[in-house]
């Protein structure tokens, strides 16, 4: 699996893109322990949803296997071969999604440093 970053981290849960943004516009100006904390909610959150997507892509692959009549074996590779699937499928789906949140971020801090800029002007 590759590093994540907790952008990615954000960019994956299920939020509502707004409020993705809002996380990840608010994240770098946050004091160290309220970042620390954020963080660490974020992880333990992606860690639940990639355990729920694993436990759901097991029993998916045994169902698979009863309906198509053939006796997977039941080992440390089955395991493994499911857990860098979800995690595959984790990616995607944040692929998918990641385009639209850089955009808005983008666009957001792009509107602060006009903003910034017309009022050191007006100044």
């Amino acid at each position: 699996m590759t590093n994540l970053t907790i952008k990615d981290i954000v960019q994956a849960i299920p939020f509502d893109d707004a409020f993705k943004v809002y996380i990840l516009e608010s994240i770098d100006v946050l004091d160290l322990d309220r970042k620390s904390s954020i963080e660490r909610i974020m992880w333990d959150l992606y860690d639940l949803i990639l355990t729920l997507k694993y436990e759901e892509n097991v029993q998916v692959a045994l169902e698979d296997a009863k309906i198509a009549e053939i006796k997977p074996e039941i080992n440390d590779a089955f395991y493994a071969a499911i857990r860098e699937r979800t995690q595959q499928e984790m990616l995607k789906e944040h692929s998918e999604k990641n385009s639209y949140i850089d955009l808005a971020l983008t666009r957001n801090r792009l509107q602060k440093v006009i903003g910034e800029k017309q009022t050191s002007s007006s100044s």
